[in-house]
């Protein structure tokens, strides 16, 4: 199974978000608000993905909501 990568710059009210593939190519960028509603469209970005995919996550720090998120659903992360 192909691994994609998703890459998490935070800030407190959103997160930019950038999924590539192996040869570094750009498959999504988005921005997902810290909301309900963003989480909803995190979401359905992953499942997009997911049944078709291993997903590995960058962020750069494990104290935002979103690791936890991730965390919580079984994504492995790199530093």
């Amino acid at each position: 199974m192909e691994t994609i990568y998703i890459g998490i710059d935070w800030s407190r009210d959103f997160v930019d978000l950038a999924i590539i593939n192996g040869d570094g190519n750009l498959l999504l960028g988005d921005k997902i608000l810290i909301t309900k509603d963003g989480f909803k469209k995190l979401d359905s970005i992953i499942d997009r993905f997911q049944n078709q995919f291993r997903i590995v996550a960058g962020i750069e720090s494990c104290e935002h909501i979103l690791a936890g998120y991730l965390r919580k659903n079984k994504f492995l992360f790199t530093k």
